[in-house]
């Protein structure tokens, strides 16, 4: 895992999944995405929103 993001390997390299701040591109073109907090992927590695509770699913 790079140290300067916190994405398991496997997401970024199968999954081409980037963080926006990162400092550096490894390619000259950009895709903009957002509502990632909707991706199954993803989920586990969401942090709660600054003042929120945490609620347990069912």
């Amino acid at each position: 895992m790079s140290g300067d993001h916190v994405l398991p390997d496997d997401l970024v390299r199968d999954g081409n999944v980037r963080l926006a701040c990162v400092a550096t591109l490894p390619t000259d073109e950009v895709r903009l995405v957002y509502g990632l907090r909707h991706l199954d992927v993803l989920e586990d590695l969401l942090l709660p929103a600054s003042g929120s509770t945490t609620r347990l699913r069912e």
